[in-house]
């Protein structure tokens, strides 16, 4: 598929790796530990590696999807660790960061099975191609409002 001489799959890619590298470099600020700041641009690293892969070869993204899900839930789990061991947060809840680390814990968790396959770009059945499809945009509404939450919370200190 090409839309204006450009191919979809190759622009889902680009936005593939660019959402997961400021995802991955964004929770690694919030942890304020070196060696996750160290890890996250190796997993950037990965990601680019991928990406040209992708590129080279024009296959579809799936793997750098897996890729991309992977390193970001490890962090988002690795953060919630970190979360839970700070002391000086009264109500996790209040935290702003709580509800944007959950808004992608949500988004990437329920996407896996979605995303780390592109039959939905492909598949000749429709039902199934629907299906996946709505699951997808009624997961995207929960992630805006738990990443809209979160948003709130910061404007709300």
């Amino acid at each position: 598929m090409a839309v204006n001489g450009l191919h979809i799959i190759r622009l889902y890619t680009v936005y593939t790796f660019l959402e997961g590298s400021f995802i991955l470099l964004i929770i690694s600020r919030k942890t304020e530990i070196k060696t996750a700041k160290l890890i996250a641009y190796v997993c950037v690293l990965i990601l680019a590696v991928f990406t040209f892969i992708t590129f080279y070869k024009n296959l579809l993204n799936d793997r750098l999807n897996i890729a991309e899900t992977l390193f970001i839930l490890g962090f988002v789990l690795y953060y919630y660790f970190h979360l839970v061991k700070k002391t000086d947060i009264p109500v996790l809840t209040q935290y702003y960061f709580f509800w944007i680390n959950t808004a992608f814990l949500w988004y990437f968790t329920t996407n896996l099975f979605v995303l780390s396959s592109e039959h939905f770009f492909v598949s000749p059945n429709e039902s199934y191609t629907n299906f996946l499809w709505g699951y997808h945009l009624i997961s995207n509404i929960i992630y805006n409002t738990l990443l809209a939450t979160g948003v709130w919370k910061i404007a709300e200190k």
